[in-house]
């Protein structure tokens, strides 16, 4: 018999031991050693991604230290990033961002990404990876 339905048939004492064994249930599964599934993960891992659209860049331009970077699905929270720093982008359109005042000598060369970066300032997504000559 499954936990819940053990619940509701009248198995536990009362809710409060109810609660208790969710709780610690669960903690097994999230956080434990998964005893409930016998020590192994039942689920295979997917490849997640935030939003609907991948984000692309297509194109790279450097002007007047300023970096334009044309693509597709960029979001108010698309941040520009150089070597895996996010620098100070500005949203222009859902195809334009652009990043001002960044010196020639940190664009040459770096892997240019955009990334999606939360209010939390954690990020939920990325672009691939292009290199700036």
């Amino acid at each position: 018999m499954r936990f819940h339905q053990n619940y509701l048939n009248g198995g536990m004492e009362d809710e409060e031991t109810y609660l208790a064994d969710m709780k610690a249930l669960e903690y097994d599964i999230l956080y434990g050693d998964r005893e409930v599934y016998g020590g192994e993960n039942p689920y295979q891992t997917t490849d997640l991604q935030m939003g609907i659209d991948p984000i692309t860049i297509d194109d790279i331009v450097y002007n007047d230290s300023n970096i334009l970077v044309y693509g597709e699905n960029f979001t108010p929270y698309s941040r520009i990033c150089l070597d895996g720093k996010a620098v100070e982008t500005t949203f222009v359109w859902p195809e334009l961002i652009i990043a001002k005042n960044i010196p020639e000598k940190k664009v040459t060369d770096a892997d240019i990404t955009v990334w999606q970066i939360g209010r939390d300032k954690i990020p939920l997504g990325e672009s691939a990876g292009t290199s700036h000559k």
